[in-house]
């Protein structure tokens, strides 16, 4: 009999999954919003003039929420054409480099993120349009997704030890 997977496996595959939901609800705020917006404008004629912020900011969070199910699913941006040139020996020993290098970077812009939210927070800067949305609100929603991102991206190098 075949052992399931890792406590840490299932752990992160909830984690991953809860973003994804989280990815859903926003995509079906987006599309009330714009449903809404047509309506109004065509029944009625005017603008309810939030759609465009709320999009924008919906997409920010598809984005951001999506990294880490888009990581775990092998389906993250990296550039395959040069990749598949190298021999699968040479390429299992850049896989720990290119991790190591996705923790980097996303650490990084983490850690500036994670600054300009409390800077957000803290001066209680408010976006200039019809919204007014609190800066820091959709700041923690793209910092939850890089985080989320950075736990799997470590995990599948301590897990996998690296390799492919």
């Amino acid at each position: 009999m075949r052992p399931g997977p890792s406590p840490i496996r299932r752990g992160l595959d909830v984690l991953v999954t809860l973003a994804d939901w989280a990815c859903y609800g926003v995509l079906g705020l987006m599309a009330l919003v714009v449903c809404v917006e047509v309506l109004c404008r065509w029944l009625l004629g005017f603008s309810i003039q939030i759609a465009e912020e709320t999009a924008s900011l919906g997409l920010v969070s598809l984005t951001c929420l999506s990294l880490a199910g888009a990581f775990r699913d092998g389906h993250f941006l990296r550039v395959d054409a040069l990749y598949s040139v190298f021999p699968h020996p040479f390429r299992a020993g850049l896989q720990p480099v290119f991790l190591l290098a996705g923790v980097a970077v996303t650490s990084i812009y983490l850690w500036q993120l994670i600054r300009l939210a409390a800077d957000s927070f803290f001066r209680g800067i408010r976006s200039d349009t019809a919204l007014g949305v609190l800066n820091w609100i959709p700041q923690a929603v793209m910092i939850a997704g890089l985080a989320v991102l950075l736990i799997v991206i470590v995990s599948s190098f301590v897990i996998s030890g690296g390799e492919e």
